[in-house]
């Protein structure tokens, strides 16, 4: 896995540094294929229940083009798959990329790549003989959980299609945390195989399968097939807001209840798991207009906020608090140096914070609000201390600008929530000021 990954990386690095010389040339997209360099497409591709022909379509256009004898090569333009597939509408195409990237069939391994001036120059794609499994997409995707939730919620995309089949990835997901499962485990490559052809098997004589296929369960292969999202009342395209009354303990008012309107996903696929979301997650306390919100540990990754955020959709709302509070003492104790770095990740000592939590079993850990230092005296002043201060920062301005996002989304239907946004938006610029500060200061010591 490890030999794999470094090569990965180098594909990946040698992808970028390739684009990014092509000077004075129009942005292009990179692509990398992962699988056998001969011209061949995967029987499993063909039999995938789930993929309509413009979906197969599209994969083999964007495999011919990954065909020119090298194993980096540029991503075929819209226009380009448009005219391989004899499809008419770049939506269309938009859509199967979507589609897609949500089954693991293609994957983004480098999102926004920039040149030396900031400006943006695309994206690095992997294609892929089989679906990846999530453990090795998390690895090539630092987004992955966050654009699948976007996808889900319509951020991404506007078809129904590619909205539901990515909610149903995430319902499996979250069925599978319910279970106890690790979903960033990796699997056996035979059994895992076997259990996709077995049910392709099923699908292709007609019967319903009993056994999932890679990213999908035999439930979310039934139901998409039976197209239940094109039943869904509220659709998207109506540009109509379906509203549901999540009731939540008040603050310092244990006998007492407030009520927060949240926006619903017009995804079939989604509102069987409404009981157990928590994004966005707003209290108010109860006759006032003080709004709380999750504090997070700041040096999380976007992809493991999105499976520690999964992992507290299977406990009661009360606990996501206490278990982010306890997260974020342990990797404190990790980065000073006082802790063992998580041996199985991140995710297996969630699941035991929140096991804890629910049993009342959790230690009480005061709550930490991460707040960027301001004094100039603790800048870091070595090459090594200031690159690691930046990657933390970084991190910590992404986490910041998706909080703030998030509660103007909720503001516009609150008002209440005025004061929330104002502070957010406080934390990010301070933030921001100083990941500057930083930035000028890596400048003069390396200079």
């Amino acid at each position: 896995m490890q030999g794999m990954q470094a090569y990965l990386q180098q594909m990946v690095e040698r992808s970028s540094s390739t684009l990014l010389d092509r000077d004075g040339k129009p942005s292009a997209e990179g692509l990398l294929f992962l699988g056998n360099p001969q011209l061949v497409f995967p029987r499993l591709l063909f039999e995938d229940p789930v993929l309509e022909p413009v979906d197969r379509n599209v994969w083999a256009a964007v495999k011919l083009a990954a065909a020119s004898g090298d194993s980096v090569t540029a991503f075929p333009s819209y226009r380009e798959l448009m005219l391989r597939c004899n499809v008419g509408s770049k939506a269309t195409i938009a859509r199967s990329i979507s589609i897609l990237r949500s089954t693991r069939w293609l994957t983004v391994c480098k999102a926004r790549l920039r040149d030396a001036n900031g400006r943006v120059r695309g994206n690095i794609y992997a294609l892929h003989d089989e679906p990846l499994q999530l453990a090795e997409t998390l690895e090539l995707d630092d987004y992955y959980i966050d654009w699948l939730e976007g996808s889900a919620d319509g951020k991404h995309t506007r078809h129904r299609r590619a909205i539901a089949i990515a909610g149903r990835v995430l319902a499996d997901m979250r069925a599978q945390l319910r279970a106890g499962e690790d979903i960033t485990q990796l699997e056996m490559p035979i059994p895992r195989r076997i259990q996709a052809m077995e049910s392709a098997a099923l699908t292709v004589i007609g019967e319903k399968p009993s056994s999932p296929f890679f990213a999908l369960s035999a439930e979310s292969i039934i139901e998409i097939a039976d197209g239940c999202y094109l039943k869904a009342k509220t659709l998207l395209s109506n540009n109509k807001i379906d509203q549901v009354q999540l009731v939540y303990p008040a603050k310092n008012a244990p006998e007492t209840l407030s009520t927060v309107t949240v926006p619903r996903s017009s995804s079939k696929y989604l509102k069987k798991e409404e009981n157990t979301t928590t994004d966005p997650v707003v209290t108010t306390e109860a006759g006032g207009s003080t709004a709380t919100v999750l504090a997070w540990p700041t040096n999380l990754t976007s992809n493991d906020k999105g499976l520690v955020r999964l992992q507290l959709g299977t406990i009661p709302h009360q606990h996501h608090q206490p278990v982010l509070d306890a997260l974020a003492a342990k990797l404190s104790a990790i980065a000073d140096g006082k802790a063992q770095p998580f041996r199985f990740g991140i995710l297996p000592y969630a699941r035991k914070l929140c096991e804890l939590a629910v049993a009342g079993k959790l230690n009480p850990v005061p709550t930490i609000v991460p707040t960027p230092p301001d004094n100039p005296d603790t800048l870091p002043q070595t090459p090594e201390a200031i690159d690691r201060a930046l990657k933390t920062l970084a991190c910590q301005l992404s986490n910041a600008s998706a909080e703030a996002k998030r509660l103007r989304q909720l503001a516009e239907r609150d008002s209440s929530l005025a004061g929330a946004v104002l502070e957010a938006e406080g934390q990010w610029k301070a933030i921001s000021q100083r990941y500057t500060e930083m930035k000028q200061m890596q400048g003069r010591v390396l200079h």
